[in-house]
């Protein structure tokens, strides 16, 4: 099912999007650059903030976006590139360019990027990853 580079790295970034997502839609209070609260079901629990928003923890949005940007430019613009090394040059040259003016956008966007590399070329931390 996840053969490719490119639906490794799609399936990566979906992972990113619903984790973000999760936290968006749960949280009910930041405590601190660690932790917040998050309301379930059964309760309000204290949560530790997911490590996927790397610097951007109080701008959860913004890495949604960064995230949500980067599976486009995946989907749209490989130009038949196929190959772990040329969709992270791919990936890397975007975020320079849409991110050049924001220093916190663009390291995050690398940080991702680096992740989803290792993910994708690696089965094993691949398979562990999709069963989230």
């Amino acid at each position: 099912m996840y053969i490719t580079p490119i639906t490794r790295m799609v399936c990566v970034l979906d992972g990113y999007l619903e984790i973000i997502n999760s936290y968006q839609r749960n949280l009910v209070m930041d405590i601190n650059q660690d932790f917040h609260l998050e309301n379930t079901e059964s309760g309000i629990y204290v949560r530790r903030n997911p490590e996927s928003l790397h610097n951007l923890k109080s701008e959860p949005g913004k890495a949604r976006q960064i995230v949500a940007h980067m599976k486009n430019t995946l989907r749209g613009g490989c130009g038949g590139k196929n190959n772990i090394d040329s969709l992270e040059t791919l990936l890397k040259q975007h975020a320079s360019y849409f991110y050049q003016n924001d220093s916190d956008s663009f390291l995050f966007a690398e940080s991702v990027v680096c992740r989803m590399i290792e993910l994708a070329a690696d089965d094993s931390q691949f398979s562990e990853f999709s069963y989230f």
